[in-house]
């Protein structure tokens, strides 16, 4: 029989020193664990947080590199639109002739742009 538990004519014995000691150890494992439980939780927090700047970092780099592009596009858009407006009746015929070369390659590549974007259109969306 254990500790504590009801002897013949429903006496109870006291508790003995392998209980007590059963007890205290069991006491010192469950403090052992806590005590684990907490640090792995600290752990995890700041592991959460360290991904968290990660992730917020990496959008930010994605968003910079972003406008960067953006930023390029609209120059060289206003580079394009400098081109096109130029006045050609100044120039020699060899500064003509590139000036027109120049025109047909901006006229060109914005003809691709809106056939890509009018094959896109054409294309369904699944959603």
């Amino acid at each position: 029989m254990g500790g504590g538990e009801g002897l013949e004519g429903g006496v109870k014995r006291p508790k003995g020193r392998k209980t007590a000691e059963r007890r205290l150890k069991e006491k010192a494992n469950n403090t052992g664990v806590e005590l684990l439980t907490a640090q792995m939780k600290d752990l995890r927090s700041s592991n959460t947080n360290i991904s968290q700047v990660f992730k917020d970092f990496v959008k930010t780099s994605k968003d910079d590199k972003a406008h960067k592009m953006l930023i390029r596009k609209q120059k060289l858009r206003v580079h394009e639109d400098r081109t096109m407006m130029m006045d050609s009746s100044t120039m020699t015929p060899e500064q003509v002739a590139c000036i027109e070369q120049r025109r047909a390659e901006i006229m060109q590549r914005s003809k691709d742009i809106h056939h890509q974007l009018n094959n896109m259109s054409s294309i369904p969306l699944i959603i």
